[in-house]
């Protein structure tokens, strides 16, 4: 099978469960794939993100009207804990680190979420209170919702010099409402959280403070995903999700990608000689930043 053009598999499912076959991507033109055979191309390339013991990912996003550089790393340790760090660097005109520029970051491990920036760490609680509080709604909500009931199209595109595929995911009616019907819950939830923040707010901040609001359920749940895949390494490149209204709600393209590296335990953790700070509600966040 190296020998194929493409260098990867495409499990091609057939009726019968006794004679199940094994094809290439070249056997056949992109046209011709199937929704069964996308589906395992795309489900091949999601698991390769999620099974890896460990990875390193950078890649360049507008926030603010400012360009970051952000760089994630992720490992599971002896413990089976999955440790994660996620760097965001502002960068100038150029695409260098900005001068005077500090690092953002966010740390998870197995005391919990951190922010730090400079010389203090805090330490976010309600993180895991507010993660618990959603897993229990949805175990599969931060995942992507790959089912076999949702349509797909397959295109060749070249990403930055490599021969790739561009698949494109529809939700099907049922998983799109049943998503919505999830992020209306845990919408709820969060407004619960904020409404002891609002009450803070009007009170502390001069000439009062207009209603926090969250998005509306429909603006945060994707309908239509779109993702880059290489061929020869079923890496997934890029990444797009689009709300029903075709209204762009997040993407991601990375420009450097590695798996199963070695990662010291060190980098997941908060340096010595930085000052911790617990934090145990949204609440507490907010007098925290006014205090400063």
């Amino acid at each position: 099978m190296k020998g194929q053009r493409f260098l990867f598999l495409v499990i091609c499912l057939l009726q019968s469960t006794l004679d199940a076959s094994v094809v290439t991507a070249s056997n056949h033109a992109t046209g011709s794939f199937s929704n069964q055979e996308i589906y395992e191309l795309l489900s091949q390339a999601i698991m390769k993100n999620d099974k890896s013991t460990s990875y390193m990912k950078i890649w360049h996003t507008n926030l603010t009207n400012k360009t970051w550089k952000s760089t994630e790393y992720q490992k599971v340790n002896a413990e089976g804990i999955v440790l994660n760090r996620y760097e965001m660097l502002e960068l100038d005109g150029n695409m260098k680190p900005k001068k005077g520029a500090t690092a953002i970051i966010n740390i998870h491990n197995q005391e919990g979420d951190w922010s730090f920036r400079r010389n203090v760490a805090l330490l976010h609680k309600f993180k895991a209170k507010l993660k618990n509080k959603i897993h229990q709604i949805s175990q599969d909500y931060d995942k992507i919702p790959l089912d076999k009931s949702n349509s797909f199209s397959i295109s060749e595109v070249e990403y930055h010099g490599r021969p790739s595929f561009k698949v494109k995911m529809v939700l099907s009616d049922e998983l799109y409402q049943k998503r919505l019907q999830i992020e209306e819950r845990v919408h709820t939830i969060r407004e619960n959280d904020l409404s002891a923040v609002e009450k803070a707010a009007k009170n502390t901040l001069r000439g009062g403070r207009k209603k926090i609001k969250l998005a509306d359920a429909n603006d945060n749940v994707g309908y239509l995903y779109e993702f880059i895949l290489e061929k020869n390494s079923n890496i997934i490149w890029s990444q797009a999700i689009y709300l029903k209204s075709g209204d762009l709600l997040d993407k991601y393209d990375f420009i450097q990608i590695e798996f199963n590296i070695p990662l010291s335990d060190d980098i997941f953790e908060i340096p010595k000689g930085v000052k911790k700070v617990v934090i145990e509600s949204p609440l507490d966040l907010f007098n925290y930043i006014i205090e400063r």
